[in-house]
């Protein structure tokens, strides 16, 4: 299994770093109790998704207004926008091999 960094957060060099402070202490014949420890990445990593995950997935108010404009045959899609930000957003998340650029939502 390959594990990456993410978000400024490396799972590896943070592992290679506890194994190596375990290794010390092996060394120097101490017999350590097994502990937890978690780091200011992992906690700040920790609320983020607490954060996250108290967002609602659907933003209701925006998609019964979209509901009504097109009941009402108000609503009109602009193909051409539509790509454009459906493209930007794939560039900033890098899933075509770009840059991860902020750009403005409504482009």
């Amino acid at each position: 299994m390959k594990v990456t960094g993410s978000r400024g957060f490396d799972p590896v060099k943070l592992y290679s770093q506890n194994a190596g402070k375990a290794n010390r202490a092996d060394r120097q014949g101490e017999a350590r109790p097994d502990e937890v420890s978690i780091s200011d990445e992992g906690k700040v990593m920790h609320h983020a998704m607490q954060a996250l995950s108290s967002i609602p997935d659907v933003r209701e108010e925006k998609v019964q207004s979209i509901r009504q404009r097109i009941q009402a045959g108000t609503y009109e899609a602009s193909g051409r926008k539509i790509v454009r930000k459906l493209f930007s957003r794939a560039v900033r998340r890098g899933d075509l091999g770009g840059t991860h650029n902020r750009t403005d939502e409504n482009t």
